[in-house]
């Protein structure tokens, strides 16, 4: 959370030093109402309104996410995402920089899929490839920098950055991937700087959790996420 605070100071510092005439916080400052949220993005962008609660599963049909510290992608395919404790800590217009900033903490932020594919890297080598299930629940504050135009938020445009609040989410992993005696030694590596590991993870999975949780609770854009990263 603090890295998160410190992001925002960061942010807030593009303005110059004392003069607070070019941030506009539609929605207040404090305890920030989604539903305010959704208005103002149905009056300045195209999108239909969307309401869902928190503790309630949502599909995704595929997800993929890549670990460079191991050499390992991650293709999760018809799971469940399910918030918790989701809370929009920041929603403010920089008129000199124009950029809109929405920023969420969840509490938690689970995954669950019955069929994932793991593949594995390997020099001058085929890659190793395994398929089984993953269930994980992260803790993370996800931040949506958009730049903002006569014609509001432009999906393509939004970029998103994770701030991990749990550093040590508990996995857990089918048979073939625990049992499989070649994945050992990822797995070795991957628990040996786990922190690291997850943010890698994380950093790829941020953009899907974003736009699944703002299409659904907030306002559906019709727009479906590729896995591109942008910065």
């Amino acid at each position: 959370m603090m890295e998160a605070v410190i992001f925002l100071t960061l942010f807030i510092g593009f303005c110059h030093a004392g003069d607070k005439s070019c941030f506009e916080y539609p929605c207040g400052q404090d305890d920030i109402d989604i539903s305010c949220v959704r208005d103002f993005l149905l009056k300045k962008c195209e999108c239909k309104s969307s309401c869902h609660s928190d503790g309630k599963p949502i599909h995704l049909k595929n997800a993929i996410a890549y670990v460079p510290n191991v050499d390992l992608s991650v293709d999760v395919t018809d799971a469940q995402t399910t918030y918790y404790g989701s809370k929009i800590i920041a929603f403010y217009l920089n008129t000199k920089t124009d950029r809109l900033v929405l920023a969420v903490d969840y509490s938690g932020l689970g995954l669950d899929s019955p069929t994932s594919y793991f593949q594995i890297a390997r020099k001058a080598q085929e890659p190793l490839e395994v398929k089984d299930y993953v269930n994980v629940t992260y803790a993370a504050t996800l931040t949506a920098h958009v730049p903002w135009g006569p014609h509001g938020l432009v999906p393509e445009d939004v970029t998103v950055t994770a701030y991990i609040t749990d550093p040590m989410p508990c996995y857990k992993l089918g048979p073939c991937v625990t049992e499989n005696p070649l994945i050992q030694e990822t797995l070795t590596r991957f628990l040996a700087d786990r922190e690291t590991s997850v943010k890698e993870l994380f950093l790829t999975k941020a953009y899907y959790f974003f736009w699944i949780w703002l299409q659904n609770y907030a306002c559906d854009f019709g727009y479906q996420y590729n896995g591109d990263i942008r910065y």
